[in-house]
């Protein structure tokens, strides 16, 4: 990819993208364009879809409310992560899961499941705008694909199909080092940190792995990321 592409707007579509074909934006992405951006007919962007790859694309027309694009080149076909890689996450502080999101999605997350437990403080997720969280976060980081977001449940109501290091505090176990090898999952507790039905629950589980962040007590998004971060790619 050249340099100049790489400083041109990036968008995530919904649409099937390939050359020759046209695509209305959406409201918010045409006013992004036009009224922060101040971008021209003629100037170019980036896109993709999550399915077909990236492409270039002209703007071909403005209208008040509406920006078109004709999609160009190829600019790198699509490719499917290698491995899943799921963060069980618990609904914190507004600012702060905002946060987790976006730098999970930047650490390589495949899904992402939300859970409400004993000591969580909130119950409800807004999931329309974490999911244009998500969005933003791939366009800026020049991800193909978006992880899946799925919806909330109660921690004793997930499934764990492959292998999930589970942070647990003040434990005696191990420090996290993740064995990279298949599909993999982490667990991270609630602000208040785990209940005893909670512990109860994943002590009981299969395919819990309880692990050892370190000495220090970390706050939810700070386990998350810190796990994340050491799981090799």
């Amino acid at each position: 990819m050249k340099d100049t592409q790489t400083k041109s707007p990036r968008l995530y579509v919904f649409d099937n993208v390939s050359k020759g074909t046209d695509i209305c934006l959406s409201s918010d992405q045409s006013h992004y364009l036009t009224n922060v951006m101040r971008m021209n007919e003629g100037q170019s962007i980036r896109v993709f879809n999550g399915r077909d790859g990236e492409y270039n694309a002209c703007i071909k027309s403005i209208s008040k409310k509406q920006v078109t694009v004709e999609i160009g080149e190829s600019i790198r076909d699509h490719k499917a992560p290698a491995y899943s890689l799921h963060l069980y996450c618990p609904l914190i502080k507004k600012d702060r899961f905002a946060f987790m999101i976006e730098k999970s999605v930047e650490l390589g997350v495949t899904h992402i499941h939300p859970f409400t437990s004993d000591r969580t403080q909130l119950s409800k997720m807004n999931f329309d705008k974490v999911e244009k969280q998500i969005i933003e976060a791939a366009e800026q980081c020049e991800r193909l694909t978006l992880p899946k977001l799925h919806d909330v449940k109660t921690l004793s109501a997930l499934s764990f199909n492959h292998l999930t290091y589970c942070a647990m505090e003040r434990k005696d176990n191990k420090m996290f080092k993740p064995n990279r090898i298949d599909d993999i999952g982490i667990i991270i507790g609630p602000e208040g940190g785990w209940g005893d039905n909670d512990i109860d629950f994943l002590d009981d589980t299969t395919n819990i792995a309880p692990t050892s962040l370190g000495d220090n007590i970390l706050r939810a998004e700070t386990a998350a990321l810190f796990m994340l971060s050491r799981i090799e790619k």
